[in-house]
């Protein structure tokens, strides 16, 4: 009797595992009718709607130990002039919805394990490891599973694409435990800060010694946790009728992993004079405390004359022309601009002039040359190809290249007079612009490329 009542039972669960298997594939044949009457369809090499559906339903029927689901998903519509365009644009929103998902649960599982913790109570900890949790949810959207990717053509010509991602919900709890270990590993410490200031002409000795300052606190967080893009720093010096003009170029100030704390003490000036340049030489004692940035490894090179990686250079001559190579291990958006530093004026060279875009698509693991459009498969007409000119016997302009795994959007700009030249904006408006950007998306990755540009020869 007990063999026949364990069968039985037995029979009883493989019948309802096949009545639920029959019954996802009606649910799904169902749908994919459904679809199929509103036009769309799938692209070559992707599996059919109803295959694609059917997939859905048995991942949603999937639970973990706990029996919570194991699959979060997210979905999004998007229309655009192409497929590859609205493609983008629907993935985006989708990965943004699923993002948001994915950071509530982990920050559920995190109380969790810092409640367990004896530094659960430490609000300074606390901050550090949801910093942490932000960007590594960001890069952990790359585990995202594409489960439905489906298009259809409006009669306007437009291109409708759907699409469905899904996350394992297991990975948010190894998200919850690295980003627990690694804000607790954050250091806070104490540094000595010194910097020396070759201040420009027009410079007052007051705002000289500010620069100073603010750049020797710059200096001594990147020397103690690193940064966050490359930073570089130029000084050139040139005879200008008879007078030493020196132009110094100082990269950017909030791309170091770290912040000033509290100044220890007041700082200590020096001033001197060099060829009649002020020299403002400043020490100070202070705490600074490490932060977390993305750990996104971006490529990206200034080349000259040439479009493979041995063209790499920060020296350019009149007439020159200049490309860009970038990689990036994640999918995201890219803007590239050009400070002219003679005219104070931003260039914005990518996306292109003409293509509409707020940003330029980047696919994760593509090497790009961009500014040539040989190198431009898709659209090459609207690529805008770039060449180095100088009006002085020495010129340095700084190339920002800004790459975020979210979707950003290059600042407002205007058209200049000479339709040959890219859209500009002034350098304050830049600064505030950048500024917002990173307030607004922690993920969000600036490379500064200092560049010297010098007459022909």
């Amino acid at each position: 009797m007990r063999k026949t009542i364990l069968l039985t039972a037995a029979s009883l669960i493989v019948g309802v595992m096949v009545a639920l298997a029959q019954g996802n594939g009606h649910a799904a044949r169902e749908q994919a009718e459904r679809m199929v009457k509103e036009q769309w369809t799938t692209a070559p090499g992707l599996s059919s709607i109803e295959q694609q559906l059917a997939r859905v339903y048995e991942m949603q029927r999937e639970y973990d130990n706990n029996m919570h689901p194991r699959y979060m998903m997210a979905e999004a519509m998007c229309k655009g002039s192409s497929y590859d365009a609205a493609k983008r644009e629907a993935v985006e929103l989708a990965r943004q919805q699923l993002a948001g998902q994915i950071q509530t649960e982990v920050k559920a599982r995190m109380d969790i394990i810092m409640a367990n913790s004896q530094q659960g109570r430490e609000a300074a900890t606390n901050t550090r490891v949801m910093s942490v949790a932000r960007n590594l949810v960001a890069q952990s959207l790359g585990k995202a599973i594409p489960v439905v990717e489906a298009y259809r053509t409006l009669a306007n010509g437009q291109t409708e694409v759907l699409v469905r991602l899904a996350y394992d919900a297991d990975e948010a709890g190894v998200v919850a435990q690295k980003a627990v270990v690694k804000g607790k590993d954050l250091q806070q410490k104490k540094v000595k800060a010194t910097y020396t200031y070759y201040a420009p002409e027009s410079v007052t000795v007051e705002v000289a010694k500010r620069t100073a300052l603010d750049r020797a606190r710059l200096v001594a967080i990147a020397d103690a946790f690193g940064t966050i893009v490359s930073q570089s720093n130029a000084t050139i010096m040139v005879d200008n009728n008879g007078k030493a003009d020196s132009r110094f170029f100082s990269l950017g100030g909030s791309d170091v992993r770290g912040e000033w704390i509290e100044t220890i003490g007041e700082p200590v000036y020096q001033l001197s004079y060099e060829q009649n340049i002020l020299v403002v030489k400043v020490e100070v004692d202070g705490i600074i405390r490490e932060t977390d940035g993305p750990d996104i490894d971006i490529t990206a090179k200034i080349l000259r004359n040439g479009t493979e990686e041995k063209f790499e250079s920060s020296e350019f001559r009149s007439g020159d022309d200049m490309y860009l190579y970038f990689q990036s291990p994640v999918d995201g958006w890219l803007v590239v601009y050009m400070l002219d530093e003679t005219t104070q004026q931003v260039f914005c060279l990518l996306p292109y002039k003409n293509s509409g875009d707020g940003a330029y698509f980047i696919a994760h693991d593509k090497p790009y040359i961009l500014f040539s459009s040989k190198h431009d498969h898709d659209n090459p007409g609207i690529v805008d190809e770039y060449v180095m000119t100088c009006q002085r016997e020495n010129e340095l302009n700084d190339i920002y290249v800004i790459f975020s795994p979210n979707a950003i959007s290059k600042a407002n700009s205007s058209e200049v007079s000479n339709v040959s030249l890219p859209r500009q904006l002034s350098f304050e408006d830049f600064t505030k612009w950048l500024s917002k950007l990173r307030n607004r998306d922690k993920d969000v990755i600036v490379v500064n490329k200092p560049v010297l540009i010098q007459e022909s020869k």
